[in-house]
């Protein structure tokens, strides 16, 4: 299987529940799909991409992803799970936790 030194992902993490705060431009254009998550299962795509990544990162290879910004501390609890480390979360230009980061230690 190939390696990689890079994922970098923007999964779905819009919750269902915050469908009513949101533009009705992104809401009317947006695929929804690409969107909404369940309120109950929010890092959906997270766990998902986290689980396979040990087989497709080198070792101290990273992961990026966009997230909730109520979401950063269950990343990182997460990413741990999943064998990283040096876990961050970064502001976006709002200052709004946004940019999770990552490196697998396989």
């Amino acid at each position: 299987m190939k390696k990689y030194d890079i994922i970098v992902s923007n999964p779905p993490y819009v919750r269902e529940s915050e469908k009513n705060g949101m533009h009705v431009n992104v809401l009317d254009y947006e695929p929804h799909d690409a969107l909404f998550v369940p309120d109950n299962d929010p890092l959906l795509f997270y766990r998902n991409i986290l689980q396979v990544s040990g087989s497709y990162l080198f070792v101290n290879g990273r992961v990026y992803f966009e997230i909730n910004e109520a979401s950063g501390d269950m990343m990182m609890e997460l990413a741990r799970d999943y064998k990283f480390k040096e876990i961050k979360v970064l502001k976006d230009l709002n200052g709004k936790d946004r940019i999770f980061k990552g490196i697998f230690n396989g």
